[in-house]
């Protein structure tokens, strides 16, 4: 039989920074496109601004990603727990590490983060802290999300904070950014950006015609179809975990 996993480290991907972050850059490249090409400006003066905000959109972006990527590892010691947290592309975030004694946690919580799950810690002093489900290959070689993996390991925290004197109820079903009132807004803005996105591109298309546009144009209006769909996707499922986790708490209330 397997020894319970002691320690568990995964990318943690903090959707809640990346995904407003690269509202903002859209947003801001779309103001700025109108601005250039609205604007009284000479041709050649248009398409050297029209570049500088194509670079400075692209450099947004990947700050941006880099930022958002962190690599998280959770121990669980004789004495507590030891929580290590640091950026995944070097010098871009800052380090993290504390050690928690078995007394010290006063929650564990499970939460959906977009398409991740994750395990959330609250100390007695306020302080949370995230670890998010890794991703191992499976049988075929192919990187699949180790669930099973995460809920094992929040059993052996549960058992050693029950072993240290600190027994919790279990790990309850938490609200993640994307389950609250902050979230829900930034996934209805998305929403509704890449819904006009959307729209634009279609009535683009149909205007140039798609023998003109190409089959690189077909694929990019695919893609930009897509992407309302996958935003409505993600407000309607947070959405429906929010209702179903408040109102199991008002039913136990």
């Amino acid at each position: 039989m397997t020894a319970p996993a002691t320690s568990y480290e995964s990318l943690l991907r903090r959707s809640e920074v990346a995904i407003p972050g690269l509202l903002g850059v859209l947003l801001a490249g779309a103001l700025g496109f109108t601005l250039a090409l609205g604007g009284a400006f000479e041709n050649e003066t248009r398409i050297t601004i029209i570049i500088a905000i194509l670079g400075a959109a692209l450099l947004g972006i990947v700050m941006i990603v880099t930022v958002s990527l962190r690599i998280h590892r959770w121990t669980v010691t004789a004495e507590g727990i030891r929580i290590e947290e640091r950026p995944k592309v070097p010098l871009t975030g800052r380090r993290r590490r504390v050690s928690l004694r078995f007394d010290d946690v006063a929650a564990l919580y499970r939460l959906q983060s977009g398409f991740d799950f994750q395990l959330e810690l609250v100390a007695r002093d306020g302080q949370r802290f995230r670890l998010a489900q890794a991703f191992r290959p499976d049988l075929h070689g192919v990187r699949v999300a180790d669930r099973a993996g995460l809920a094992a390991f929040a059993a052996t925290i549960e058992a050693a904070l029950s072993a240290g004197g600190n027994a919790l109820p279990g790990t309850a079903e938490g609200l993640s950014f994307w389950n609250r009132p902050a979230g829900l807004a930034v996934l209805a803005v998305a929403f509704a950006v890449t819904l006009a996105i959307g729209i634009g591109a279609v009535w683009s298309f149909a205007w140039v015609g798609a023998l003109q546009a190409g089959a690189r144009s077909g694929q990019m209006l695919g893609i930009l179809i897509l992407l309302p769909i996958g935003a409505g996707y993600l407000l309607i499922r947070s959405m429906q975990r929010r209702r179903a986790l408040l109102g199991a708490r008002r039913g136990r209330s």
